[in-house]
């Protein structure tokens, strides 16, 4: 929107149909606001000077402005929200990958503050929360191991010396089993790698 073209409410419902049928955030002249703010001030200006007259159709016309200055408020309304919106989608999508490819390029430079702002804030936020859940876990895993439960009738040993396969009381095999493994088996085959000092139950 150049220097040459006069905004009316028409323009401005344009922007907002633009912004609210694309994803995308839309490419908006630097100066639109301010261009905004002109116009209503024209809107406000006229309608001063519409209250100074008591005539019948002054009446009519003091409608149209109030009407037209609330209608501009809510379309500007409309619009910021979705751009704000679209402006933390970009944001949070920054956040998460800490891309340098995000296109901010329909943002103008009061959106680019934001969003730059929006952006650092998230990413240290983000970082500082998964650094503090991870260093949690890993006190958790470290001041909390694993326990197995032992099937009854068995005991679990660690083995201090590699022990060739052997056979147990139902003939099935147990093994090998190598230095410092650990598994579970018969207590009455554990008891005797015991007191051969092969293994240890833990």
């Amino acid at each position: 929107m150049g220097e040459s073209v006069v905004l009316t409410f028409e323009n401005l419902y344009e922007v907002l149909r633009k912004e609210k049928n694309n994803e995308d955030l839309q490419k908006i002249d630097d100066e639109f606001f301010t261009y905004v703010k002109e116009y209503l001030n024209e809107k406000q200006n006229d309608l001063k000077s519409v209250n100074l007259k008591s005539d019948i159709f002054s009446h009519k016309e003091k409608e149209n402005l109030t009407l037209q200055i609330n209608n501009t408020k809510k379309v500007l309304k409309e619009l910021y929200d979705r751009r704000e919106q679209k402006i933390l989608s970009l944001a949070i999508n920054k956040s998460k990958t800490n891309s340098t490819l995000i296109d901010t390029s329909s943002l103008i430079l009061k959106e680019t503050q934001l969003f730059e702002k929006l952006s650092e804030t998230l990413l240290k936020f983000r970082d500082e929360f998964l650094n503090e859940q991870v260093t949690e876990i890993i006190q958790e895993i470290t001041e909390e191991p694993i326990k197995i439960n032992t099937i009854p009738g068995y005991a679990k040993v660690r083995f201090l010396e590699n022990v060739d396969t052997f056979i147990g009381r139902e003939l099935e095999e147990y093994g090998p089993y190598r230095e410092e493994e650990i598994a579970e088996i018969p207590e009455d085959l554990a008891e005797i790698l015991i007191n051969d000092e092969k293994a240890i139950k833990l």
